[in-house]
């Protein structure tokens, strides 16, 4: 420690962790039981929760005996600057193998050589300067603060770069808040990197990271194995999000989240990190910048880097870098204030952290054949209110659990539950015991609303991942299927218990891709494969008979052919698969293995996967390659070059697999890049799934365009969008997007198999930019109608055929609307009498006019959003509120707005005086 420095310390006690015995979560495993583990000026503090743990080392060594670590464990090692992570006492709910588990070597005790951080300074002459933060000791050490859960430390020791670190433990939060400060009187180039060598220890003593890679997972939901490294400048598309580290696949717990930039549930305020680096530790930490990655190098020593490049800060000014670590598992919402110079950042109201099994898995003998099922939900309450002198204790604090379909409550609970009080910085929690009914696969929802005296209301959603079943939810009417199961009979009669055939309680059809039509079945389809159900009524819970559980979900590799042209397929597998994870090879080039990137880049095959939704009619499509493929359903797509293609489906990746070792794509809309949904409507029937749209440039104008898949059997309808593909033939398109050039036409087909009368509606107009028009003509009768006046166009076929529609965009007006000629008047001196409000505008616009306090508070609405023609209008006040009630004597302010269909606004005010 630094004395001459030094402002001011305060180090928590550690003596109950210093004689604690060796256990089997922590390095204390490491200890040598002849040799004292702790040097005599040893120092550590540690801020922590049930759910998070962190520790700083401050000052002394540590040393590990030769069994059963071995080198480079064993031996002494400073701890100053050591930062250390574990869960706390309790970890996650769902599993007794995280409480109180390290999450970095060392951990809590040190080893400041595995998880460090790097400050570095370059001056104006170049020079760089670079430190161990911390291994100096410290010029202010406050752990734990008086307020919230926090550790306050500082090392002044770089070149004149004053580095604060406020890190809190909030819920299943870790927060880490760096502030560089320039006490130069020129500028420096300052700079951050976080390096830890992850090494879990599970509680039978086991290691996962220490001498053996962890299981790790990208955003692309793929295990990472090799050395790697990404620049964010270089390549922001394919920078990730996080880095998750698992014990392994199959035993999910111990795991972490790194967090690489913003992110919900109150993460937003995080800085994006510059450069990630995942490799072996001797690689990563041995020199305290530079890092080296080894090209197709195994990791048998994972250890990650967060960098932060370095950038300029004047003198005095202060570089703030916030990031956050959490458990894969936890769902948070937390609050941190946003606070300038030296103020330390308050925590506001209270934290919430959900979680749930990371996956319900398929099980032979398990509950509905799942397992674990039933299960928990738990939600951690978090009281924040935890400032020094400003304390409060939650009460009456309701915890409401809302579940998805196919998961319901077991006997005896209810789904609100009630904490009647939490006292500040205290965390308490509740759970729910539910269970699933094996309908629903992949990732289901729920949701957790939290409310409290004093406090906000708060809503947190979590994912349960859902393994399928050999149970299906039959639907009256079509449904697209595909199983995963292997069955002893393929005959569909003997899988479902139902008559199948024409007119029967099923019928069956399979798409032929060569003759490029349905055929009539009455075998199940094939693995890998999918086709149409119809049923004649709903049969739910319909047990498949003599279904039995695939045994290559571990190792992976089944194979589809797609041919030229539509085809059906389904995930073979009772989990769901990332698409982005198949690979692929050409019968003619069978040498060359292909990614599904790849497999669009050549144009072989189109981005987009269409699903049957039964419930919300004709298709989903989504050409997200991250998407999930679930099991249980059909999906189609389609390939376009000569030459079949052989699709292996990968080893499913889920965490926690046992025995392992047309919604939408999301559409932002702005000025450049909108979509409008259009729907056709009549005899029953609906086509909800059609969009024109357009964005900033032609690639991405040629990702999102989709084709029109074949209609499902039997259907009435059908709405389509008309235009050439890129070698220029003319085809059917579900999704047509172009690059926006500001004016295009849209040639819209609607088809029917028999008379009636049908609308064609535009439900989302709202949401496209106000500078857009668009008009819809009907080429039959030369009808014409501005969308943005109108919400549905109706038309009659007087028999089976075809209609078409052409819908124009071009820019719209941007004449302004000007309001003129108000006067206030009364026909009466009676004070009581109304009051007229005349006034003009200048174009068609919707009009508002109010009534408001001087405070400019609404206290009467005269009119709200009317369409108005240009010219004079007028509206009348009887001087009573939105109540009905006279209003007091007294000044108030008349406004009037107006606002046309491309967004363009007025607004005027005029004084008006109540006199009773």
């Amino acid at each position: 420690m630094k004395e001459g420095t030094k402002r001011l310390v305060q180090v928590a006690a550690m003596a109950s962790m210093l004689v604690a015995p060796a256990r089997a979560l922590d390095y204390s495993i490491c200890f040598d039981p002849l040799v004292p583990p702790f040097s005599p000026d040893y120092q550590l503090v540690v801020v922590a929760n049930p759910l998070m743990l962190v520790s700083l080392g401050v000052a002394g060594t540590i040393n590990y005996g030769d069994s059963p670590c071995g080198v480079p464990i064993a031996g002494s090692h400073p701890i100053a600057g050591y930062i250390g992570m574990m869960t706390g006492g309790v970890g996650s709910f769902h599993s007794g193998a995280d409480d109180s588990a390290a999450y970095f070597v060392g951990s809590p005790w040190g080893g400041n050589e595995w998880s460090y951080v790097t400050i570095r300074s370059v001056g104006p002459d170049g020079a760089t300067s670079d430190i161990r933060w911390g291994e100096a000791g410290f010029n202010l050490l406050v752990a734990p603060t008086a307020s919230y859960r926090r550790l306050v430390a500082e090392d002044n020791s770089n070149d004149g770069i004053a580095a604060r670190l406020i890190c809190n433990v909030i819920g299943g939060v870790v927060r880490f808040e760096w502030r560089l400060t320039n006490t130069n009187a020129d500028v420096r180039q300052v700079g951050l990197r976080h390096g830890s060598w992850v090494g879990f220890i599970n509680s039978a003593g086991g290691f996962s990271g220490y001498h053996s890679n962890t299981y790790t997972l990208l955003p692309n939901g793929r295990p990472n194995r090799i050395h790697q490294q990404w620049s964010r400048a270089e390549d922001p598309i394919s920078f990730p999000s996080f880095l998750d580290f698992y014990f392994r696949q199959s035993s999910p717990y111990p795991s972490l989240r790194v967090h690489t930039g913003p992110a919900s549930g109150g993460l937003q305020d995080a800085s994006n990190v510059s450069r990630l680096v995942l490799t072996d530790q001797i690689l990563a930490l041995s020199d305290l910048w530079e890092s080296r990655v080894l090209p197709d190098a195994a990791i048998s020593d994972p250890t990650f880097l967060l960098y932060f490049d370095p950038v300029p800060v004047g003198p005095g000014q202060t570089r703030r870098i916030i990031y956050y670590m959490t458990p894969p598992w936890a769902n948070n919402i937390m609050r941190v204030d946003v606070v300038q110079g030296e103020q330390l950042p308050d925590v506001l109201g209270y934290a919430v952290t959900a979680e749930a099994p990371q996956l319900i898995a398929y099980s032979d003998t398990g509950t509905n054949n799942l397992d674990p099922n039933p299960f928990f939900i738990t939600t951690w309450i978090d009281n924040q209110y935890a400032a020094v002198n400003r304390e409060i204790t939650l009460r009456d604090v309701n915890v409401t659990l809302t579940l998805p379909d196919g998961i319901t409550f077991a006997p005896g609970e209810t789904n609100t539950k009630t904490l009647s009080s939490v006292p500040p910085g205290q965390v308490f929690n509740v759970r729910w015991q539910v269970q699933a009914d094996g309908t629903t696969t992949g990732p289901q929802k729920y949701r957790v609303s939290v409310t409290a005296i004093p406090g906000i209301n708060e809503v947190i959603e979590g994912t349960i991942m859902i393994a399928s079943t050999p149970r299906a939810n039959i639907v009256g009417g079509p449904q697209l299927v595909g199983f995963p199961w292997v069955f002893a009979s393929d005959d569909l009669a003997t899988i479902t218990g139902l008559t199948v055939g024409a007119g029967a309680q099923l019928d069956a059809f399979k798409w032929d891709t060569l003759l490029n039509t349905y055929l009539r079945v009455s075998r199940v389809s094939d693995r890998g494969s999918a086709q149409w159900w119809i049923a004649d009524t709903d049969y739910p819970n319909t047990l498949l008979n003599g279904a039995s559980a695939p045994t290559d979900s571990v190792g992976g590799e089944f194979r589809v052919v797609l041919l030229k042209g539509w085809n059906l397929i389904s995930n073979p597998y009772p989990y769901p698969v990332q698409l982005n994870q198949i690979i692929a090879t050409a019968q003619s080039d069978p040498g060359r293995v292909l990614t599904w990137a790849d497999l669009i880049t050549r144009g072989w095959v189109r981005s987009t996967l269409y699903r049957y939704d039964p419930f919300d009619p004709p298709y989903k499509f989504n050409s997200d390659p991250a998407q999930l493929v679930l099991p249980g359903l059909g999906y189609w797509v389609l390939v376009n070059t000569e030459t079949p293609i052989n699709v292996f489906w990968p080893p499913v990746f889920v965490p926690g697999l046992p025995g392992s070792s047309r919604s939408v794509d999301p559409f932002q809309s702005n000025q450049r890049n909108w979509r409008l949904q259009l729907v056709a409507r009549g005899e029953g029937e609906s086509d909800a799934s059609n969009y024109i749209g357009m964005v900033e440039t032609r690639q991405k104008a040629m990702e999102l365009s989709a084709p029109e898949p074949p209609s499902m059997p039997n259907s009435q309808i059908r709405l389509s969008l008309e235009r050439e593909d890129e070698q220029g033939r003319t085809m059917l398109w579900a999704q047509d997007v172009r690059e926006n050039q500001g004016r295009a036409s849209f040639t819209v087909r609607f088809f029917s198999n028999r008379a009636g009368t049908f609308a064609l509606s535009w439900p989302n107009i709202a949401q496209i930019p106000r500078n857009v028009r668009l008009v819809l003509r009907d080429l039959q009768t030369g009808q014409t109608r501005d969308l943005r006046g109108a919400s549905a166009h109706t038309f009659t076929l007087g028999e089976a055929g075809e209609r078409t529609f052409l819908v124009s965009v071009e820019p719209g007006t941007s004449a302004r609307p000007v309001i003129g000629g108000v006067q206030i008047v009364s026909d009466s001196r009676d004070v009581n009498s109304p009051v007229t409000i005349q006034y003009s505008v200048s174009t068609s616009a919707n009009v508002t006019v109010r009534i408001l306090s001087p405070a400019g508070r609404e206290v009467y609405s005269a009119l709200r959003g009317r369409s108005e023609d240009a010219g004079a209008n007028s509206v009348v006040w009887n001087k009573r509120d939105n109540n009905g009630r006279a209003v007091a004597p007294g000044n108030y302010i008349v406004e009037i707005l107006a606002e046309t269909l491309d967004g363009q606004r007025a607004r005027v005010t005029r004084p008006v005086i109540v006199i009773r």
